[in-house]
């Protein structure tokens, strides 16, 4: 039987270890926004477009839906995350703010 000693790790071993999937696209922006886990890739010879959801999903669109697919998506994120939409610039603005109703008094009724 060999006994090996165990050695210490290199930051070429660290760096190995904490190194995932390559995925390759650009960063989604909207209104000047930079959609945060979102990644898109397009292929024109196909004319579609892959969005690369957190890393984990993907789902491929044609071109003439692709503006629609990721306003609904950063909508649907940024709500989640508890914004009004994605352009909002805080969380001061709620997805369903409160509303007031103002009624006429009766003697104002024609």
């Amino acid at each position: 039987m060999r006994i090996v000693e165990p050695r210490e790790k290199t930051i070429s071993d660290v760096i190995s270890e904490m190194t995932g999937v390559e995925i390759k696209g650009n960063t989604v922006i909207l209104e000047n926004k930079e959609i945060p886990k979102l990644i898109m890739q397009h292929d024109k010879e196909k004319k579609e477009v892959r969005f690369i959801l957190d890393g984990r999903f993907a789902y491929i669109f044609p071109e003439e839906l692709a503006r629609y697919v990721a306003d609904f998506v950063a909508t649907a994120m940024a709500i989640g995350a508890g914004f009004g939409h994605y352009a909002a610039p805080d969380k001061l603005r709620h997805f369903a703010p409160s509303v007031s109703v103002v009624v006429k008094p009766p003697e104002a009724i024609e």
